[in-house]
């Protein structure tokens, strides 16, 4: 059995927060993962986004490649 910790309910509630500021559903509405890449490296800023990548063992030049054609990637 999985425990979830209180992160994940406060994670949703800025979800419906969000939502609810909004006035819409679904805030992110991307069409494939490079499209989410691109709008999670908007809102981020694509520096943060490098740091996770390389957290996460992913080579920065791999992260550059799958946003660079949304032009959001300082590389």
């Amino acid at each position: 059995m999985v425990l979830l910790i209180t992160a994940v309910d406060i994670w949703a509630a800025g979800v419906i927060f969000l939502s609810l500021l909004a006035g819409r559903i679904h805030i992110f509405n991307p069409a494939d993962d490079m499209e989410s890449l691109s709008q999670m490296a908007v809102i981020f800023g694509s520096k943060r986004m490098q740091d996770v990548a390389k957290q996460l063992g992913k080579r920065e030049d791999e992260f550059c490649s799958l946003v660079l054609f949304f032009g959001v990637c300082d590389a």
